[in-house]
């Protein structure tokens, strides 16, 4: 059962109306036309969708879920037109086959021979697989496990299964529940039975967000490219997990009270628990999250042979889960570097931002020392540390460019996905409520780059001032 019942539209103005100022953004109008052609309502004259579903919109540093929820819009509005020489079915085709690089995904899939066939004659066209943009080429693109933003591209996949179950696209289907089942592998590794307090590390201090009552979904490890702690009480990834892996009597009191805040558990619950994949996939992953089983957790991590990551590292012993996200991945706004998460206990997120623009973003850096002690500092100053069990951990995995391995063993013998292009973003005012992606900006002049400048060298010796305090 989805943690939220299916939106029932009767009339168009029943969703709410577009923001202003800064909310009446990309995001805002993509959504509500995904939900209104979705429920067979006309769309406005004046359409978003069909911008953002060119290829070239990868090609150049920008927001990452804009182009999903897009062909998820596309792929209900006007199923039949092509762009760029691809229909959304074709889209969401490769969409899948890029991310899942290798042999992942399609044999944890429960249409498994027809995922094998729809494999097979995919990475036949040589077409397909040398099409692909760099930021495609690795699972998740430079958003790879945004609290902020897997909301909405997860979201957007299972909105365009539905679509494809309802056009008869039968090679879409199945491509796009093997996209699912990593997705879901890799989160089950991220992620462990439900905590029942939060803290976050702060610039300011600690601060100790309030878990809502009646809460039971899992607890997913706060390391993501363009994330906030923000968002820890009502993770996206983790409302989604749970629906996903039927997690028993998952629930959270948020989603029924702002149900268009939480749009991507509609469709959802539009699937009724089938999202095409394997019931030994959903079983590993329960067991995993629920109980550290360490057969469950080592065929998870098999399924991800192949595929590619922008870079980051999970840890876990028994009782406990670490992730290190050890540089920015995406520079439109923050990342959370590192996390901690004990069942039935603390969920810890290091946040080493004054807010989610700052600005030298290049300058976060997160690790865990020769002593075992995780490490945060961005040059608007250093975290606490957090010292991690003596013992060896009882899995290690290594997620980057070069693929996905448990640490210790060689790179995988794939070729390195290209870098994707880097943009310093905006630095201006903190995102409202529900964060706005913006457009790449006009390159600064150079009276802005000489004061970006000055910025980092005012930052850089607040750092060290702050280092030399703490001796």
């Amino acid at each position: 059962m989805s943690i939220l019942q299916p939106i029932r539209l009767t009339r168009a103005d029943q969703i709410p109306p577009l923001g202003t100022g800064k909310d009446a953004g990309p995001e805002d109008k993509l959504w509500r036309e995904l939900m209104l052609a979705s429920s067979g309502f006309a769309l406005p004259a004046a359409q978003a969708w069909p911008q953002y579903c060119a290829r070239q919109v990868y090609d150049k540093p920008s927001s990452r879920n804009w182009p999903t929820v897009a062909a998820a819009a596309w792929y209900y509005a006007d199923p039949g037109r092509a762009i760029d020489g691809r229909t959304p079915a074709q889209w969401w085709l490769d969409w899948s086959g890029w991310q899942l690089g290798g042999k992942s995904g399609p044999h944890l899939v429960r249409k498994s021979a027809e995922a094998a066939d729809w494999w097979a004659r995919w990475n036949a066209d040589a077409a397909h697989r040398d099409a692909a943009p760099a930021a495609l080429q690795i699972f998740g693109s430079d958003e790879v496990l945004s609290s902020t933003y897997d909301g909405m591209t997860i979201g957007a996949a299972i909105a365009a299964l539905l679509a494809a179950r309802k056009h008869g696209d039968a090679d879409t289907e199945v491509a796009l529940s093997a996209a699912l089942a990593v997705w879901v592998a890799v989160t089950a590794l991220a992620a462990t039975a439900p905590s029942t307090e939060i803290k976050v590390y702060n610039l300011a201090g600690p601060s100790f967000p309030k878990v809502p009552d009646n809460m039971n979904v899992p607890a997913v490890l706060g390391i993501g490219a363009r994330s906030t702690p923000n968002h820890a009480a009502a993770d996206p990834r983790a409302l989604l997990l749970a629906d996903l892996i039927e997690w028993p009597d998952a629930r959270h009191p948020w989603p029924a009270r702002e149900p268009f805040n939480y749009w991507f558990l509609h469709f959802s619950a539009l699937c009724n628990g089938d999202y095409g994949l394997a019931p030994e996939l959903t079983a590993d992953a329960r067991a995993a999250v629920a109980a550290d089983d360490p057969a469950a957790l080592d065929r998870l991590a098999a399924s991800l042979e192949g595929t590619r990551w922008a870079g980051f590292e999970i840890r876990r012993w028994p009782g406990l889960a670490a992730g290190i996200m050890a540089e920015a991945r995406n520079f439109n706004t923050a990342w959370v570097p590192a996390s901690v998460a004990r069942p039935n206990g603390l969920i810890e997120l290091w946040f080493p931002w004054p807010k989610a623009k700052p600005g030298n973003l290049s300058s976060g850096k997160a690790s865990i020392d020769g002593t075992g002690s995780i490490q945060v500092v961005s040059g608007f100053g250093t975290l606490p540390g957090l010292q991690l069990p003596a013992e060896p951990p009882l899995r290690h995995w290594i997620f980057d460019p070069d693929g996905f391995r448990p640490a210790g063993e060689p790179t995988p013998g794939i070729p390195k996905a290209p870098e994707t292009p880097k943009d310093p973003g905006r630095t201006d005012q903190d995102p409202p409520k529900k964060p706005i992606d913006v457009p790449p900006v006009a390159a600064p002049t150079l009276e802005e780059r000489v004061k970006t400048l000055e910025d980092e060298v005012r930052a850089l010796r607040a750092a060290v001032a702050a280092l030399q305090a703490q001796r």
